[in-house]
């Protein structure tokens, strides 16, 4: 048995999972989970956590708990039916969960009641709601009760949510919190400075959406796979994401960064050393590379480097929203693991028109229709995949401890990491990320036969951006400086 000051311990961390930063969260119940697995402390982790469980009051708290699960080795896990017992407000979010961790024989949907009716015609929510239900939460949330109401010929969903939400803070007297100013102060949150951060009306929003959709399913019949796909907007941790780890800052990088980020043009040499073949990893090529510049140079500015396929008369438009990487929406094998086979990209729609030319990007940017939301910040700076139209074969994705790995043929052909440099959960709205760097890499003979093939040059477009105050108190503004080099 754990001693007082174990036991003391355990709930301390389990109370993490509280905690307004969503990284603290993430690292909480990886932490946790792995203690589930401790000979001399697992069975009392075990206890606590269900104890802990069993006192939640709201549904997404119960699947925040879940996520500690999604962390722990199968075989640590505490028995179907202790944690099934001590949900006491399930959501079809938490039974989705718990038949991905125990089988689908686990998911008896106590959820559909879980709801209170119809809201009547004339509710009004207090202000509150509709001042923070966009602030507190995604507006994805709302956004997406709106286009429910639209392909279900009006079912009022979006009320539905404020009504829920009412009876919930009513119930439980909840606080009204506001903006943070305990992380970022009021001068600083009027100049752009937000963070990533999800206070306790975030629980209540999210528990009043999971409600929404219980009433859809319950009342309206609502077909159950589309409120499922709606739910996993609420979805806290990815599982396969749950379990990489941030690698140091790559070495081969050096001061390279810093000394593009302070020259008036750019090195050609310097873009060739941070991008060429065995650079970070050997038979792999850098494609796509996000380094946030050395705090002590400046805390507000970051360079990009993306490679194209481009041909002999392209030349990159210069315009600020211009894009140097393709995108791919992905919709999860199972609906929530980060795992499975990419779609297939067709070259007609990752093709880049420029002010002269044209050119194919390298690295795609993955938009996952569930994505986890303590993990927000990497999806912010970015996950990118090397194209389907370099390695010209379909690729798996597996998430290993220290990166993504991208497999043709069950090899791996290329990767994605990240790591933090001075990490904090502050970023400057709407354009900028916490200091996260990334990297994506793909194989250099994949590389070398596509060009060989296509006749296409190598190509990088280098992007510095920097986001300065023109006075003290003044917004923060995005500048941006554009080079672009051909091999």
């Amino acid at each position: 048995m754990a001693d007082v000051t174990s036991t003391a311990s355990l709930r301390m961390l389990i109370g993490r999972l509280a905690w307004p930063v969503r990284f603290v969260r993430w690292r909480a119940a990886r932490e946790y989970a792995s203690i589930l697995s401790c000979p001399k402390l697992g069975a009392d982790a075990a206890n606590i956590f269900l104890e802990w469980l069993g006192a939640r009051k709201l549904e997404s708290e119960i699947v925040t708990g879940l996520s500690v699960l999604i962390c722990a080795d199968p075989v640590a896990r505490p028995p179907a039916i202790g944690v099934i017992e001590r949900i006491g407000r399930p959501s079809i979010l938490s039974d989705a969960l718990l038949s991905l961790l125990y089988g689908p024989e686990h998911a008896t949907e106590p959820w559909r009641t879980g709801n209170s009716g119809s809201s009547p015609i004339q509710f009004v929510a207090e202000p509150y709601f509709g001042k923070h239900n966009t602030a507190c939460v995604p507006p994805i949330l709302k956004v997406r009760l709106e286009k429910l109401e639209q392909i279900s010929g009006g079912i009022p969903l979006a009320q539905q949510w404020s009504y829920e939400w009412q009876q919930l803070v009513d119930r439980y007297d909840a606080p009204r919190s506001s903006y943070p100013y305990y992380f970022v102060d009021f001068s600083e949150h009027q100049s752009g400075i937000d963070g990533q951060f999800s206070q306790r009306q975030c629980d209540f929003l999210r528990s009043a959406y999971l409600r929404t959709l219980s009433y859809a399913v319950d009342v309206r019949r609502m077909p159950m796979d589309i409120a499922l796909d709606s739910a996993l907007l609420t979805l806290p941790l990815n599982p396969g994401l749950a379990r990489i780890d941030p690698i140091s800052r790559p070495t081969a990088l050096g001061d390279r960064p810093e000394k593009l980020f302070q020259m008036e043009g750019a090195s050609e040499q310097l873009v060739q050393d941070l991008m060429s073949q065995n650079a970070h990893t050997i038979g792999m090529q850098p494609i796509s590379l996000t380094v946030p510049v050395d705090a002590g140079v400046n805390s507000h500015a970051e360079i990009r480097i993306r490679a194209l396929l481009a041909s002999d008369d392209f030349q990159p438009d210069s315009a600020p929203d211009a894009v140097f990487e393709g995108d791919l929406d992905w919709k999860f094998q199972d609906g929530m693991s980060f795992a499975g086979v990419l779609p297939q990209l067709h070259e007609e729609e990752q093709v880049i028109r420029g002010q002269s030319g044209h050119a194919i990007p390298l690295a795609v940017r993955l938009y996952p229709r569930s994505y986890g939301f303590w993990m927000l910040d990497y999806f912010h700076v970015g996950i990118s995949a090397p194209s389907s139209l370099l390695l010209e074969s379909d690729v798996a994705v597996s998430c290993l401890a220290d990166r993504i790995g991208f497999l043709a043929n069950e090899i791996e052909v290329g990767n994605w990491k990240v790591w933090h440099d001075h990490w904090s959960p502050r970023y400057i709205r709407p354009d900028g990320n916490t200091r996260c760097g990334t990297i994506t890499e793909a194989s250099s003979d994949a590389l070398k036969a596509r060009i060989s093939r296509r006749g296409r040059r190598l190509a990088w477009v280098v992007e510095t951006r920097e986001w300065k105050q023109e006075s003290d108190h003044g917004p923060y503004r995005l500048h941006r400086r554009m080079h672009f080099f051909k091999a």
